[in-house]
């Protein structure tokens, strides 16, 4: 079985056992999933029934404003060859605009077409994203915040691109009428340094009225943070079924070096090196499967025993 077909059938897998905890809520008439739609304009109110992804927003390519390199598309930042590169799955570019499109010197499209990338640090890029969450019916995104590019970090030279995209993130989320929140990311950073830099920063957002802006998350009156990276082995984070169907987390939008990205992406990339892609699926397969799985569990529907939609 390929990469991708384990991808697609474990994302599905998913939907019967969350459909579950949601009936047995609904029945008892606690369900949020069931009662919150995805609307044009969705509420920041509350956590509750959302469905929301992880942003990584990480991806630079030489000329963006950034002018890092290659940040998270090759290990040497200067070029991308076959025994460079950080990703698995190449993001599909045929809706970008020339301005977003970033060319790769060295590799082709199996039709010879010069191969091209995306940076995060462009804020057409990031609107493109957010229109595909609210078209397909996500009610927005977690940003990764990561405290190794923050001030106090390893890295936080990184910063002022980390901080325009936090700026696209919001602006995007204004026009589209998405959600937004923070997570921070503690990967990779010195245990003794956690708490400092992350409470610094939380500081500044809230003294910059970050947290105030009118697309940022909410919960009962008070702006919500996610932290990620104490892992489920922690034994101080417990984790029940009642608080898992508060929201439901679909990691991540973006994230091609990781294999986990919902976005669109080619089956057919570069033949210069290895990717894995969609078996030849839709592009937007995957974006497609998750709206109709908030759907179904929105309006509680019982999950069939096939995938309910077509190629």
């Amino acid at each position: 079985m390929s990469f991708s077909s384990v991808h697609r059938s474990a994302l599905f897998a998913l939907l019967p056992v969350v459909s579950g905890l949601c009936a047995a809520e609904a029945r008892a008439g606690t369900n949020p999933i069931a009662t919150s739609y995805a609307t044009e304009i969705v509420d920041v109110s509350s956590l509750r029934g959302k469905v929301l992804c992880g942003y990584q927003g990480w991806f630079r390519c030489p000329g963006d404003a950034a002018n890092m390199g290659w940040i998270h598309w090759s290990r040497d930042l200067k070029r991308v060859t076959r025994d460079s590169i950080t990703f698995e799955m190449w993001p599909d570019l045929s809706d970008y605009a020339a301005p977003e499109r970033y060319p790769v010197s060295g590799f082709t499209y199996p039709d010879g077409r010069p191969a091209e990338l995306f940076s995060s640090d462009n804020a057409a890029t990031v609107l493109r994203h957010f229109e595909w969450m609210r078209n397909y019916g996500l009610d927005g995104a977690w940003l990764q915040h990561f405290l190794v590019d923050l001030p106090g970090g390893p890295q936080p030279n990184r910063y002022p691109s980390r901080r325009r995209v936090l700026d696209h993130v919001r602006n995007a989320a204004q026009k589209t009428g998405r959600a937004w929140g923070l997570s921070y990311d503690i990967a990779g950073m010195p245990t003794d340094r956690i708490f400092g830099v992350l409470t610094a920063d939380r500081k500044k957002m809230v003294e910059e009225q970050v947290t105030k802006d009118s697309r940022y998350l909410h919960h009962e009156g008070k702006p919500v943070v996610q932290i990620w990276g104490f892992y489920f082995e922690n034994r101080q984070n417990s984790m029940t079924t009642a608080l898992a169907n508060q929201l439901i987390d679909v990691a991540m939008f973006d994230e091609v070096d990781e294999g986990t990205a919902i976005f669109r992406v080619t089956s057919s990339p570069p033949t210069q090196a290895h990717f894995v892609g969609y078996d030849g699926l839709p592009s937007d397969w995957y974006l497609r499967l998750v709206g109709e799985g908030a759907r179904m569990l929105r309006e509680n529907r019982q999950i069939p025993a096939e995938i309910p939609i077509k190629p």
